[in-house]
């Protein structure tokens, strides 16, 4: 005779839908975290040498301060 199938209990049910709702929602922010990645700009090197200038200027210091800071000659 054939065996009969065990029937899962309401707990057993419930507790797979809970594991199947964490599981996504991990996923949903795995989403989110790569959608910010992608709208937030990453600023080049030489924007961020331009942005770099661009303070020390405000602070006074022309091109030939600056390399002179760094120990560099132009």
């Amino acid at each position: 005779m054939a065996e009969k199938k065990s029937r899962r209990t309401k707990e057993d049910i419930v507790k797979e839908i809970d594991d199947k709702i964490e599981y996504h929602e991990r996923c949903i922010v795995n989403l989110k975290q790569k959608k910010e990645d992608i709208l937030s700009p990453k600023v080049s090197k030489a924007a961020q040498a331009k942005l770099l200038l661009e303070k020390a200027e405000e602070k006074g210091l022309d091109l030939e301060e600056v390399a002179k800071k760094l120990g560099i000659t132009l």
